[in-house]
C-alpha cells in the first residue's frame, strides 16, 4: 500500500470509528439519491486468473459487509420504484439508496443474488441478450486472456511472441514482450483495452480473430462467465430487477444509427419475451450516450437510464441521465473505505 492509499485508509477508519460517517451521511445526502454500481462478485478462492479490468470486481466477502453496512444505514429501494416515485411527482425518502448490476455476470447468480435474498436487499440488475445466449467473453476479457496466454511462459511459445510483437507493432504498440514483469503486462494489457475501446468493432475483431490464430491451442476462456435464462428468471421470480445493457454491449457512439436502434430496442423486446414483463430501464454500455442515444432510448419505451458518471442524484435529476458510483475492491475493500467511497468523501480514489 503506497503512502497516500496509507493515509486514506487511516482517515477513513478514524471517521468510521468516530460516527461521523453517519453525520457525513445525514447532511451530504439529505436530498440525494445514491445508485451503486457492481459488475463481478468473485468467491475469492478460485485460481482462476481474473481477465477483467480493474474496477470489475468485489470478492463474496467483501459484498456480504457491504449489503449488511447498507441494510443497518441506509433507506433501501429498487430502481423501478425510484423512478415511479418520480414520475407520480412524489418524493423518495432522504438518503435512498439502490443496488444495480451491470453485465449479468455469472458470478452475480452465484454469489452475489444468495446475500441479497438474505438481507432483503432490492436490486436491478442490466444484461444484454446477446451475451446470454452466446456465452461469449466480453472482447475486453478475451483480449486480455489471449495476450496473457502468449506472455504468460518466456521459455514457451517463442514462435508465438515473436508474431504477437509483430502484431502489437502494426497497431503501434512497439517493445520487446519476451521479458515482461507482471506489472508491465498488466499496463500493456490496460492500455490495450483503451486503445481498442475507440477503434471501430471490424478493426478489434480482426486484431482478437489474429490473436486466436497465433495462440491456436488453449484459447478457450476457462468458464462461461453470464448466466443463464433460466437464472435470470429465477432472480427474477425472487424480486430481482432486470434491465437492458443494449443487445451486444456495443458503445453506441461508435455504430450507426440504425444499429444504435436495434441494440436498444431488440434486447428490450428479447427480454420481454423471456420474463414475460415489460422492461422499463436501460444502462448505456461504458456509459457511452449523447443526447441523440438518450432520445432512441426514450422513444423505445424506457422510462429511465443509468450513466457510468460517478455521482449522486438530486431529487429532480435527469432520468435518463442517472449517475452511479462503481464499487469495486481497490476503492471498497473494507466497510470504512465503501463508507466513504458511498460519500464521494475520496472523490479523485
Amino acid at each position: 500500500m503506497n503512502a497516500k492509499k496509507a493515509a486514506k485508509a487511516v482517515l477513513a477508519s478514524v471517521l468510521f470509528q468516530t460516527k461521523l460517517i453517519p453525520l457525513l451521511q445525514h447532511f451530504r445526502l439529505k436530498d440525494k439519491i445514491t445508485i451503486l454500481l457492481y459488475h463481478r462478485v468473485v468467491d475469492g478462492t478460485s485460481r482462476l486468473p481474473d481477465y477483467s479490468p480493474d474496477g470489475m470486481t468485489v470478492t463474496k466477502r467483501e459484498f456480504e459487509q457491504q449489503m449488511a453496512y447498507l441494510k443497518a444505514r441506509y433507506r433501501l429501494m429498487s430502481l423501478a420504484d425510484f423512478v415511479s416515485y418520480r414520475l407520480q411527482g412524489r418524493r423518495p425518502p432522504p438518503g435512498t439508496c439502490i443496488v444495480t448490476f451491470d453485465d449479468g455476470w455469472a458470478s452475480v447468480y452465484q454469489n452475489a443474488f444468495p446475500i441479497l435474498i438474505k438481507y432483503h436487499i432490492p436490486a436491478t440488475v442490466f444484461i444484454a441478450p446477446a451475451q446470454i445466449e452466446n456465452r461469449k467473453w466480453f472482447w475486453e476479457e478475451r483480449l486480455r486472456f489471449l495476450i496473457a496466454g502468449i506472455l504468460a511462459d518466456p521459455h514457451k511459445n517463442a514462435a508465438d511472441r515473436e508474431a504477437l510483437t509483430a502484431l502489437l507493432a502494426e497497431e503501434g504498440f512497439k517493445g520487446d514482450n519476451n521479458r515482461l514483469l507482471p506489472g508491465e503486462l498488466a499496463l500493456l494489457l490496460d492500455r490495450l483495452v483503451v486503445y481498442f475501446r475507440t477503434r471501430p468493432q471490424a478493426m478489434r475483431r480482426g486484431f482478437i480473430a489474429a490473436l486466436e490464430a497465433i495462440g491456436r491451442a488453449g484459447t478457450r476462456a476457462p468458464v462461461n462467465p453470464f448466466m443463464n435464462w433460466d437464472q435470470v428468471r429465477e432472480m427474477a421470480a425472487h424480486g430481482v430487477g432486470f434491465g437492458s445493457h443494449s443487445l451486444t454491449h456495443r458503445n453506441l457512439l461508435t455504430c450507426d444509427i440504425a444499429t444504435a436502434h436495434t441494440e436498444i430496442h431488440v434486447s428490450k423486446r428479447q427480454i420481454e419475451t423471456q420474463l414475460q414483463k415489460a422492461v422499463t430501464l436501460f444502462a448505456f454500455p461504458y456509459g457511452k450516450q449523447n443526447e441523440e442515444i438518450r432520445r432512441l432510448v426514450q422513444d423505445a419505451g424506457y422510462r429511465a437510464a443509468a450513466l457510468t458518471v460517478r455521482g449522486h442524484n438530486d431529487v429532480h435529476a435527469d432520468l435518463f441521465a442517472l449517475k452511479r458510483i462503481n464499487i469495486h475492491s481497490q476503492v471498497a475493500a473494507t466497510v470504512p473505505f465503501y463508507a466513504c467511497r458511498i460519500l464521494k468523501l475520496f472523490d479523485k480514489y
